[in-house]
């Protein structure tokens, strides 16, 4: 990572600390722990699942989303950056936490711009 990014993952892990202490993250993480790793989650996927977590969460928080929702959106971003390290279901997590409901509200489409 460069400085950069380290400066935006630290500023994503302290907002993380904000809405969910680090008792009920490892919570989370032992909930959506899978079994095996999915073969076929490569690093490309990775980094485009976590591009899209993360703006995602700037879009929700950006145009003053609730509470909620921004729990919910950086919550999804960890996941995401983690999905690979701790073999995360990220897939579960989202359909869980209704994150194609959040992403369709904030998320504006270059058609629709």
């Amino acid at each position: 990572m460069n400085n950069k990014q380290t400066a935006n993952f630290e500023e994503l892990l302290e907002m993380r600390k904000e809405v969910v202490s680090e008792e009920e993250y490892k919570k989370i993480l032992k909930k959506y722990k899978m079994e095996h790793f999915d073969p076929e989650f490569t690093e490309r996927q990775h980094r485009i699942i976590t591009g899209k977590a993360a703006r995602l969460a700037h879009n929700v928080i950006w145009n003053g989303g609730t509470k909620d929702e921004v729990k919910k959106v950086i919550l999804n971003t960890m996941i995401c950056m983690d999905s690979m390290k701790h073999t995360l279901d990220w897939k579960k997590w989202q359909k869980d936490n209704d994150i194609a409901l959040l992403t369709r509200k904030y998320v504006v489409k270059i058609a629709e711009a």
